[in-house]
Order: C-alpha cells, then structure tokens, then sequence
C-alpha cells in the first residue's frame, strides 16, 4: 500500500504543476487545420456538470450511511481495522513523493525531469514496445482461451 500511495501522490502532484503552474499548452483542436482558432478555457455545458453534480450529491450522503452496521456475508458485523503503523507510513511515503514532485515539476524550467527524460529515453520507447508486445499477446491468449472454453462447452465440457 506505501508503494500505491507514493506513486499516486508523486503522479497527482506532477500533474497539479503540469497544469496549474505550467506554461500553457493550448492548441487548436484539429492539428490538421492549423487555421483554427486556438482553444480557450471553458466551462463545461449542463450536460457534463449535472450528472458530476448529482454524483457529488449522492457521494456526500452516503458519506453519513453507517456501513459498518450492516450485516457482512458471514453474519457479523462488518467492522474496519485500521493498523496505524501501515497508515502512518503511507502518509510519510506520501509526503516524501509530494516534496519530490514539487522538487522535480514546481518550477517552469525543470531541469531534474528534463534530463531524467533525456537519459531514459531509449528505456521508455523500449517499455513502451514491451507494453505493447504484451497488451498483444494477451489479447490473442484471452481470445484462444477462450474460443477452447466454447468448444468444451459446445461439446459437453466442463471448464474449471
């Protein structure tokens, strides 16, 4: 859980400065029409903003429906054990990843990204490919798995 927390908080925080202390990247829409007027910022149309707002509002209620009163599979009470120690080290890993973010994105140069991004390069382009040949081959495996799943049924299988 420290390692999700760090990387979350790490990621989250390069964002935030990549968006709210960045240079601004606006662009037109269509990059083949290079005659189009640039972007804007805007806020969004009703039919964006209400289903955002009605899932807020349903969030903030369930917020006070006591779950751990409820009744869990095995018949007891659900109740939560939170272990400080792991909650505790969470939260340092997590500011630890914020302080390296900030450190790393604040400023609009950014010199530490910038030759991380360089002296990498090749290893990104080669996880990338890897990702790839990967997404691939799982892909065809899901498909042979199941195209034998659907011929054992098909012919009185069983398949677990």
């Amino acid at each position: 859980m420290t390692v999700i927390a760090a990387m979350t908080a790490f990621y989250m925080f390069r964002l935030y400065y990549g968006i709210f202390w960045g240079s601004e990247r606006a662009s037109s829409h269509s990059d083949k029409n290079l005659e189009a007027a640039p972007c804007h910022p805007h806020e969004s149309p009703l039919a964006m903003t209400f289903p955002l707002m009605f899932l807020a509002a349903v969030t903030c209620g369930a917020g006070f429906i006591p779950f751990g009163h409820f009744i869990s599979s095995n018949g007891e009470s659900y109740s939560i054990h939170l272990d400080p120690s792991v909650a505790i080290t969470s939260v340092v890993i997590a500011i630890i990843s914020i302080a390296i973010a900030t450190w790393m994105y604040k400023n609009a140069k950014q010199p530490v990204a910038d030759s991380l991004a360089q002296q990498f390069k090749g290893s990104a382009q080669s996880c990338l490919s890897i990702v790839s040949i990967l997404m691939i081959y799982t892909s065809s495996l899901h498909i042979r798995l199941s195209s034998v799943a659907s011929l054992l049924l098909l012919h009185g299988g069983t398949v677990m």
